[in-house]
């Protein structure tokens, strides 16, 4: 006893010294060791069951549940029967004794210690294991450790560590599932006694109509959203009750539904999920909205119990869970819905929302995107249930919504439904049809479109809009506004395609009163300046500019109501119209430069650019419509002259808006413009008209202080005007012969600051080396990005795009020398050149491919390639992978002339890259040449199999370059050898995808070379759980080499592979191979080999757990 209270003092002593101020780092390594060793030694367990009866001290409780944990874990199988009893019997009274006089965290470890022994000992040798935690859930004074108890052994036995065989783990969930039942009534009696214990505060709603007898549905009066009422709900309130309970209680219930939600994600559901059970979650999911103050420091408001039994339903609906009785279960949740959402919902100005939760909110939120996402399309066509009252309870919590994320939300539930009707709607074959689907919507459709209008115009929504914030930008580049409006955008051009006519007057009506104001503007804009009267002026003009931003964006969103063929003939008037005045807005700010006006606010300067900016794109998203116009007045005189109007009027918007002056903002939209006029409108006439001279005529003037970015697609859209297929017209129509020359001229314009380059003086002259980068490097950013855009056109336009940059090839090709060991613009030249060769490399043809690639081999050889990868430079590795795309596009070609340029190409690959990129490790890279391997064996198989006739009967084709093509397959072994988890998959989807066309794994090359060291890995690295997320594609890869030959696998392969394999006994190797089952189909051989790599690493754990000496290995 002496020795024990020594031994505790010492500890206690320890650990405070450990966790206190003054130990230093050292001393904290000195103490850890101690404490290691003896944890360590045998019978240290005893000495924890005095420290963790004698002492109050929580480090030395979690520091001996630490050695009891780990002496479970590790070497539970080595005690003694006796020892075990002891072991069991005392942490289990540990548990039910001292739950309530140690913190929770110490609670917990008691509780776990207890569970993880169960998991290895029952039902054999702890048989009462079971009932004894059903006990404590049954007795009210240990029914919290009961839960959590319940819960961990979920955690435990479901998902366990690899210390199990798979027939325990199998036999584990037979077992757990047999007394779930039983367990699940237990816990839904404890809720139902917690609900009838504590007080209730009582307040009324209005109760869902009856989905068996629905009312008559009446149309609604529009109103504003507050005063939205139910149609139809003519029955009399009831009661709402809205629980206050104890801490103790709520703790109790918490854990209850983080219980339920932990069975839920594995259990099957259809067989354990209750309708009771289900009834008694939503009933406490109801006290997370409940507006009931209790004061007092024992009693608690439910709201967290509310949050948890939320959570608890929204596991049961991600489960897609489909009951046996379906009808009633989908009755009982639209019914608890409805009631929620009422709830939820009263009060004037979402007086009750304001004071419910954020996290309840974020969960309920959740439950209505799965309710309506899974069971829509089940209630919607049924007329027992209320649905049309259904949504207009959503549009009003939609509406009341404080925090943009949780309106957000809301809209993406309003887009599943919206969908819905538009698919349901485009599938009906009459149009009276159409109208009988979408009758009973149309009010409530409309109701919404009226308020997410009011809700994005700042007139009407100011406060909260404001509190939006427009210029901070996110991970992916959006401003929080806009993540706001795009989907309030979204659900307005869904509701357009239900409700055309309505939408268009409504929208347009408000656009217009904003485009009115803003073209008032003229007669407070004079000498560059716009003056205001007063502050409050400025402040309103502010409002009206950002609604008309918005409005424009709401025009552009329209524009699907015109394009189609019964829309555009019935509605060509109106669009018309609309077209005039979208243009007159784009006009407007480029006639009176209102990006450069002086004004009194500076906000107004940026409402006046970004209205500008919006203007301009609302119109090109009418260029689809204006391509009908074209169709439609070809032979029109008339008509081909108002389409010709109509392009000049789009063009004068934006042709004066290439220079220094112009924002980025403005330039950028006006250039997106000018992209799609020129690629989608595609007009002859563009190069004859002053606007399309005078845009070509900016990139040798103002054009070139513009940004990059807007010079790129300045560019790119002069040279679509030229080399794409005019629409309408004839080949003998098309022009072109001038139009190549033009295009010529175009790059010539772009190109010809590096015309006029010395070569010998870029080697001989750093000055004049660093002189050209820049000017290099947008060149053939320009160049790439045009050459780009003529991929995937027609023979004749990529032969004038070779014919205008074919020169260049040569010349940035030799510029390549002088900048090899400049990287970013290294990496700029070999982008051009990768895009022509992607796009142009037919019309270079074998000569002109062969001469760029020579050119390059000679420039990249082995030092310059190791000097870049081990200087680890960015834009030096990227330099390097477009040239293995170059490689891997000419190994791709089927053109038999490209086939002499396989030698040299391997040769590089095999003698230059692969040795380096086998010592360094750059994963791009070699995913990069992995790629090549793959699409050189898939596209040039017959290079290294060469079939003959003599081939053919004698079933197998002769090989040839053996050396080369051993040499790929062990360059796709290599990742599987490596930690690198994309490189291992990539190598594995390769060997699949090249055996999957050309039968590699029955090549007698393969078997006889390559066949066991690619299984010996793979098998593993399924021991080792090196790539454990890859598992189902390394036993599908395994599967697919040994399918060749079944037999040889399971007799050869099998005892080769654990006589080589470690930490086994000689019986247990024989054992492992006996039980492997001899399943050939795919599913039975997976899960018998996943049963095989389970039991092999079980007999490694339980080997390695026990004392030296007790086995041979």
């Amino acid at each position: 006893m002496a020795s024990d209270e020594a031994t505790l003092k010492g500890l206690n002593d320890l650990l405070d010294e450990f966790f206190g101020p003054t130990s230093n780092n050292d001393r904290k390594r000195q103490i850890e060791e101690l404490l290691n060793n003896f944890g360590l030694q045998d019978g240290a367990w005893r000495q924890c069951i005095y420290f963790l009866t004698k002492s109050s001290n929580q480090y030395v409780q979690m520091y001996s549940f630490s050695i009891f944990e780990n002496l479970i874990n590790q070497r539970w199988h080595g005690l003694l029967g006796e020892d075990k009893q002891q072991i069991r019997k005392f942490l289990y009274n540990y548990m039910v004794n001292k739950y309530n006089a140690v913190p929770p965290f110490i609670r917990n470890k008691s509780i776990k210690s207890v569970v993880i022994i169960g998991r290895y000992d029952w039902p054999m040798f702890y048989p009462n294991f079971f009932s004894n935690i059903i006990k404590l859930l049954q007795n009210p004074d240990t029914s919290l450790v009961g839960v959590l108890a319940l819960q961990m052994i979920s955690e435990e036995f479901i998902s366990p560590r690899e210390d199990l065989s798979m027939q325990r783990r199998q036999e584990l969930k037979e077992s757990l599932l047999q007394h779930i039942p039983n367990a699940l009534h237990i816990l839904t009696e404890l809720l139902t006694s917690i609900s009838h214990k504590f007080k209730h505060i009582v307040s009324t709603v209005t109760p869902p109509p009856s989905p068996i007898q629905r009312s008559p549905y009446t149309t609604p009066n529009h109103s504003p959203i507050h005063r939205l009422t139910v149609p139809g709900s003519t029955t009399s309130p009831q009661k709402i009750e809205a629980v206050v309970m104890s801490a103790q209680s709520e703790e109790l219930c918490i854990a209850i539904f983080d219980c339920l939600t932990q069975y839920i994600s594995w259990l099957p559901l259809s067989r354990f999920i209750t309708p009771s059970l289900v009834t008694k979650i939503f009933n406490y999911a109801e006290y997370g909205c409940n507006l009931a103050v209790m004061k007092g420091s024992d009693k608690v408001i439910g709201t967290k119990v509310g949050i948890n039994a939320m959570s608890c339903i929204n596991e049961i609906l991600s489960k897609k869970f489909i009951p046996a009785e379906y009808e009633s279960f989908l009755f009982q949740m639209f019914q608890q819905t409805f009631k929620l959402l009422q709830v939820m919902t009263s009060g004037s100005e979402g007086g009750v929302l304001k004071t419910v939760d954020e996290s309840y909110i974020e969960k309920f939120t959740e439950y209505l995107s799965l309710f309506i996402g899974n069971h829509l399309r089940r209630f919607e066509p049924s007329d027992h249930f209320p649905t049309v009252e259904l949504l207009y309870l959503f549009l009003k919590y939609t509406m009341q919504q404080n925090l943009p994320e949780t309106f957000s939300s809301c809209l993406d539930i309003w887009i599943i439904f919206l969908d819905y009707l538009v698919d349901k709607v485009s599938s009906c074959i009459t149009s009276n049809f159409k109208v009988a689907a979408m009758e009973r919507y149309v009010a409530c459709l409309q109701e919404l479109l009226i308020e997410m209008l009011q809700k994005i115009q700042f007139q009407h929504n100011a406060d909260w809009l404001d509190t939006v914030d427009m210029e901070k930008y996110d991970d992916d580049s959006e401003t929080e506004w806009e993540k706001f409006i795009s989907p309030c955008l979204e659900v307005i051009e869904k509701i357009s395609q239900l409700l055309p006519e309505e939408s268009f007057t409504q929208c347009s009506q408000i656009f217009k009163e904003n485009l009115d104001v803003y073209f008032a503007l003229s007669n407070v804009i004079s000498n560059d300046c716009l003056t205001l009267p007063s502050s409050n002026e400025c402040k309103t003009l502010h409002i009206r500019l950002l609604d008309l931003s918005t409005g424009f964006r709401i025009m552009g969103r329209l524009s699907g109501l015109f394009t189609d063929d019964v829309n555009f003939r019935n509605r060509y008037e109106q669009s018309e119209v609309l077209i005039g005045s979208l243009i007159q807005g784009a006009m407007f700010g480029g006639f009176y430069k209102t990006y450069q006006v002086k004004v009194q606010d500076e906000s107004l300067r940026n409402d006046l650019i970004e209205v500008h900016a919006q203007a301009i794109a609302s119109v090109q998203a009418y260029c689809h419509w204006l391509v009908k116009c074209q169709g439609a007045a070809q032979n029109n005189e008339n008509g081909l002259q108002q389409f010709q109007s109509i392009v000049v009027s789009m063009l004068d918007t934006i042709h004066t808006l290439f220079s220094k002056e112009v924002p980025e903002r403005i330039s950028s939209a006006a250039a997106h413009l000018l992209v799609s006029i020129t690629t989608t409108v595609r007009p002859s006439f563009f190069l004859r008209i002053e606007q399309g001279q005078k845009l070509f005529q900016a990139v040798e003037g103002g054009c070139k202080e513009c940004s990059q970015t807007v010079q790129t697609l300045l560019y790119r859209a002069l040279s679509n005007s030229l080399i794409l297929t005019w629409n309408f017209l004839n080949d003998a129509q098309q022009e072109w012969e001038s139009r190549s020359e033009n295009h010529r001229n175009l790059i010539n314009t772009l190109c010809k600051d590096i015309s006029s380059i010395n070569m010998a003086a870029l080697l001989s002259n750093p000055a004049a080396k660093e002189q050209y980068k820049s000017t290099i490097k947008t060149i053939c950013s320009i160049l790439s990005d045009i050459v780009d855009a003529a991929s995937s056109e027609g023979t004749k336009s990529r032969k004038i795009m070779f014919n205008s940059v074919h020169e260049y090839i040569d010349v940035f090709s030799h510029m390549l020398t002088a900048y090899i060991t400049d990287t970013d613009v290294a990496d700029k030249i070999m982008s051009f050149l990768l895009e022509c060769l992607r796009s142009l490399r037919i019309q270079m043809g074998t000569v002109g491919v062969e001469k760029l690639v020579n050119t390059l081999l000679e420039l990249l050889k082995r030092d310059q390639i190791l000097y870049i990868i081990q200087s680890g430079n960015t834009s030096g590795i990227n330099a390097l992978s477009r040239f293995l795309k170059m490689l891997e596009l000419i190994v791709q070609e089927h053109n038999p002339s490209f086939k002499t340029l396989l030698p040299n190409v391997i040769s590089f690959c095999l003698n230059d890259i692969l040795p380096i990129l086998a010592e360094h490790n750059v994963p791009d890279l070699k995913m990069d040449l992995l790629e090549l391997f793959h699409q050189l064996l898939l596209q040039n198989w017959r290079y290294f199999f060469k079939s003959n006739v003599l081939s053919k009967m004698n079933g197998e084709d002769q090989i040839q370059h053996e050396d080369q093509f051993l040499t790929i397959l062990k360059a796709f072994g290599q990742p599987l050898m490596e930690t690198e988890i994309e490189l291992f998959k990539k190598s594995i989807q390769v060997l699949e995808s090249i055996n999957s066309k050309n039968r590699l794994y029955q090549k007698a090359l393969f078997q006889t070379t390559m066949l066991s060291s690619f299984l010996q890995v793979l098998m593993n690295s399924l021991v080792t759980k090196s790539h454990n997320l890859l598992q189902e594609e390394i036993i599908q890869g395994v599967y697919s080499m040994v399918s060749t030959n079944f037999d040889a696998y399971f007799s050869q392969f099998i005892p080769s592979f654990l006589m080589n394999t470690g930490g086994l006994t000689d019986h247990q190797k024989s054992q492992l191979h006996a039980n492997y089952k001899r399943h050939q189909d795919t599913p039975s051989f997976m899960t018998s080999l996943q049963q095989f790599i389970g039991d092999l690493r079980y007999l490694q754990i339980v080997n390695s757990s026990l004392p030296k000496g007790t086995i041979t290995l």
